[in-house]
């Protein structure tokens, strides 16, 4: 079966985004989805929520987590028991990481110039996040090192906002709905990227998250 997932969406449980998680699956869902990928900032606070509303609306909820380490961002997908501290090397985030049955990810490595860049070349991953919602710039950059790496490539909205869900999805051509499914599937790089990305959309999410950082401030 092909699976369309979105695999990079905040919820209430990341700072910087207000969502509940009924409300991102029912979006989902609206907009054809088969599933999304929720990977809140250093956290899996949600993780328990994530499993029951996916199990409740019929849409497969892959879980997951975005870590901050040096220089840039990784992704852990599946059930992460030990989550690395903020701010450590990556290749020590790789090493707790390693010991829990997950797939990780560099994300959006090159966006706008910002993340892990290549240092990627460096590290032992499963898949390389090569297109991004929120990159105006640096998807080509990590399709190319996807492709010199060999690693399978995913892609997501990196939705903080409702209405950008859905602008960039996986398929993955996989035997399963599980998450072992899933994740097998994408390290045997069975996955296509679809997106429906514009400057304009990118810039308007940019907009509307400083507008939140600055209501934030009077509160």
């Amino acid at each position: 079966m092909k699976l369309k997932i979105d695999l990079h969406i905040h919820t209430k449980f990341s700072y910087d985004s207000q969502n509940d998680i009924e409300e991102i699956i029912k979006i989902a869902k609206q907009k054809g989805l088969d599933g999304v990928g929720l990977v809140d900032h250093d956290t899996t606070s949600g993780y328990s929520e994530m499993i029951r509303l996916g199990k409740e609306n019929d849409i497969v909820v892959v879980p997951g987590v975005e870590i901050r380490v040096r220089g840039g961002y990784l992704l852990a997908y599946g059930n992460v028991t030990e989550l690395p501290p903020k701010g450590i090397t990556p290749e020590a985030a790789i090493s707790i990481l390693r010991k829990q049955d997950v797939l990780i990810a560099a994300v959006h490595p090159f966006k706008n110039g910002l993340g892990l860049k290549n240092h990627i070349y460096d590290l032992k991953l499963d898949a390389l996040e090569t297109v991004n919602g929120g990159a105006i710039f640096g998807d080509k950059s990590a399709e190319i090192a996807a492709k010199k790496l060999g690693l399978p490539k995913i892609g997501g909205s990196d939705e903080h906002f409702l209405g950008d869900i859905g602008s960039v999805v996986t398929t993955i051509e996989t035997p399963g709905k599980s998450t072992k499914d899933i994740l097998d599937a994408i390290k045997k790089g069975k996955t296509t990227i679809i997106q429906d990305k514009s400057v304009l959309r990118i810039i308007w999410f940019y907009i509307k998250k400083g507008l939140m950082k600055l209501i934030g401030c009077f509160h």
